[in-house]
């Protein structure tokens, strides 16, 4: 039940204002998608950071884990850092 709750947040935390920029979810069971990938390891994060995982996982830096850097990175490869939006006319 925990897993799955982790796994809610962390799907409602990638839905963010717009979703689209996301491939869809795998619901063929063949191979996970970069969404499943980035989801899971989203997920894994908030499970070792909170009360029940355990805190040597983190970087003591800035509260960061190997989960994290994998979801930034797929977020990274997913969504572009810069967007331009066109303003008016």
């Amino acid at each position: 039940m925990l897993i799955t709750a982790k796994l809610q947040l962390a799907a409602a935390r990638m839905g963010g204002p717009d979703f689209s920029v996301w491939p869809a979810f795998d619901t063929t069971g063949s191979a996970p998608s970069m969404t499943d990938l980035a989801q899971g390891n989203l997920a894994a994060h908030y499970l070792i950071s909170s009360p029940f995982g355990t805190e040597t996982r983190l970087d003591p830096k800035d509260g960061g884990s190997v989960y994290l850097d994998a979801f930034n990175d797929a977020q990274e490869a997913v969504v572009p850092k810069f967007l331009v939006a066109q303003i008016g006319g």
